[in-house]
């Protein structure tokens, strides 16, 4: 979900593209494309977001960090890339998904 101040109010908006799990801890870095964000606890996993267009977070490619330790004081960081995805094309999917079990 993405918190969109405004004059009339803050609006809220869900941002299917950058997955679905609890999100926490967001950063969107000074290029207005790239997003770090993990969820708190053990065994969990830290992700990265580019967004399509700087300053718009509706579509874009999600990927989810593998680490290895070199040695004992030095971490590699492999992106995995998920999926790419835009909030309209998945929003539409799952109503397809809700129309067709409602039958």
């Amino acid at each position: 979900m993405e918190l969109i101040p405004s004059a009339e109010g803050t609006q809220i908006e869900k941002r299917y593209a950058m997955g679905r799990f609890s999100q926490e801890v967001a950063i969107v870095m000074p290029d207005q494309k790239t997003v770090y964000f993990g969820d708190d606890g053990t065994d969990r996993i830290f992700f990265k977001f580019i967004a399509d267009t700087a300053g718009d977070l509706s579509a874009g490619t999600l990927y989810a960090a593998k680490t290895a330790m070199d040695g004992e004081t030095a971490m590699t960081i492999e992106w995995i890339m998920l999926g790419q995805g835009a909030d309209a094309e998945i929003a539409a999917a799952i109503r397809a998904l809700d129309a067709e079990f409602a039958q």
